[in-house]
């Protein structure tokens, strides 16, 4: 068995110029992980699937495009993960979140996934929370599939507190049926080389997804974006939001796409990349390439995320030592 793995991941949808450098992002040599597991706060009206071993791990699911494409796939499919299904039954609305944290150790090389069916006119937040020693390094992937029946309500919130040289692949894929309604927010808090990927597929007549991502990032970090609205029922929505703070040489790649498919009359997309106004820089060398029109408002919700986040982990070291 090959222990290394070259990925194409984070395409456009449709191509752009090739000197903008924005069309794909490839990378090679990326080691082979083992399959991890996250420890796991599970509410009392969520289930969970019984056989979920014997399966591949995105057997279920295997429909719901991802942002970060096929290759994502692989690289989970050659580390042997199975993923964890978890289920909101109809009509039942979960006050508590579902809880998934991922704790990762001096030189991690692990690889999870998790799968997340709400059911009709259901209501749940699920919450993933990244973390290691501040120093860290090592390299994690995690794949998240949702699949949101009609009516259903779903929250993703992420929160990556990694290492200053780990490498961390997250991509997410999302399907919404009618009157189905996504919210997913991200906030990018650690890491030297991140690369992000979700694509929602707008499938239901009025579905709707809004995502909201925060950064920082410093040192030689690097951060690779890809976020795809696919509109292909009548009267959909979109809003994709982004802004944040590169320091010393750091570099983000940004990709926002809103695609109208056939027949998607009455759909509607905003997408504020973190362009212009909505980017800080501190000190020289930080870099940016973006995709988008210049000249968009920055994110609304980026500078409460910091706050809440600096105030958690304020608390936090006051009560108990940083892991």
């Amino acid at each position: 068995m090959e222990k290394e793995y070259n990925m194409t991941i984070n395409r456009l949808p449709s191509k752009t110029w090739n000197w903008l450098r924005m069309n794909e992002t490839q990378l090679e040599k990326i080691e082979i992980p083992v399959a991890g597991e996250a420890k796991v706060t599970l509410p009392e009206k969520i289930t969970t699937a019984k056989n979920e071993g014997s399966k591949p791990w995105n057997a279920d699911l295997a429909g719901i495009a991802s942002g970060m494409g096929e290759d994502m796939d692989g690289l989970l499919a050659a580390a042997g993960v199975k993923a964890k299904h978890y289920e909101v039954p109809a009509d039942v609305t979960e006050v508590q979140p579902l809880l998934l944290d991922y704790a990762y150790a001096q030189n991690s090389l692990q690889a999870g996934a998790v799968a997340v069916k709400a059911g009709k006119n259901s209501e749940i937040t699920v919450i993933e929370d990244f973390a290691s020693d501040r120093e860290a390094s090592g390299q994690a992937a995690v794949s998240t599939r949702l699949y949101l029946e009609e009516g259903a309500k779903l929250r993703l919130i992420q929160v990556q507190r990694l290492g200053s040289d780990f490498t961390f692949m997250n991509d997410i894929g999302a399907l919404c049926e009618e009157k189905a309604s996504l919210e997913v927010i991200q906030l990018i808090l650690g890491g030297k080389n991140t690369y992000l990927g979700c694509k929602t597929t707008l499938q239901g007549r009025e579905s709707s997804v809004n995502t909201d991502t925060a950064y920082i990032v410093d040192g030689e970090g690097r951060l690779d974006m890809n976020y795809v609205a696919l509109h292909e029922g009548k009267k959909t929505q979109s809003n994709m939001q982004a802004g944040g703070v590169l320091r010393d040489h750091a570099f983000k790649l940004y990709r926002g796409t809103i695609d109208f498919k056939w027949g998607a009359k009455g759909a509607v997309g905003n997408e504020k990349g973190p362009l212009s106004r909505d980017l800080f820089l501190f000190n020289r060398g930080s870099g940016r390439r973006s995709g988008g029109s210049p000249g968009r408002r920055p994110c609304p919700k980026a500078a409460i995320f910091f706050r809440a986040v600096r105030a958690a982990e304020s608390r936090r070291s006051r009560s108990c030592s940083p892991r």
